[in-house]
């Protein structure tokens, strides 16, 4: 999976327009504009990004919660504290069932609609998903299929991965 890097809050609010991200990980101190006010612009454009703000104190964490911020990091912060940060952006993602979400696949991006998931498989790096019409396969780091896995848990698919852990 392919994570686009932004140095400039413009460059990012540039390509948001272009074409909505559905979770952004945002700093607070952005060369620009502050990570609130790109969120802000965000809401206004009445995107559906979910944002993970991340930052060196919590000075910024009632604003950014008052903008429908996901999360709030505090730099330094634990894989623990990252993967909760994600869980819950997962599960307000799959709270309708009628979202899509973008996934790489060889070809390039491909829109999945989550209702229309029926099972899903991973072996290794692989997985593969199969729906009412299609099947679509990528290759992922080891710890985004298991992302993806618990997502598509949340949607009551079913599951099967090379450990057979119970997913559902």
């Amino acid at each position: 999976m392919i994570f686009p890097l932004f140095l400039k809050s413009f460059d990012f609010l540039d390509a948001q327009e272009k074409n909505p991200f559905d979770l952004a990980l945002l700093d607070i101190c952005m060369p620009g504009m502050l990570g609130t006010d790109v969120t802000k612009e965000i809401r206004r454009r009445k995107e559906k990004t979910e944002i993970v703000f991340i930052a060196t104190s919590d000075e910024f964490a009632v604003e950014a919660f008052s903008i429908q911020a996901a999360h709030y990091l505090v730099k330094p912060f634990s894989q623990e504290e990252f993967d909760e940060a994600m869980d819950r952006v997962l599960e307000k993602a799959t709270d309708n069932k009628d979202k899509e979400i973008s996934i790489k696949v060889a070809e390039g991006y491909t829109t999945l609609s989550l209702k229309e998931v029926i099972y899903a498989e991973s072996d290794s790096h692989m997985l593969t998903i199969f729906m009412n019409i299609k099947r679509v396969s990528t290759m992922w780091k080891k710890r985004w299929v298991r992302k993806m896995l618990r997502l598509l848990a949340y949607t009551k698919s079913r599951i099967h991965d090379e450990k057979n852990t119970p997913w559902n």
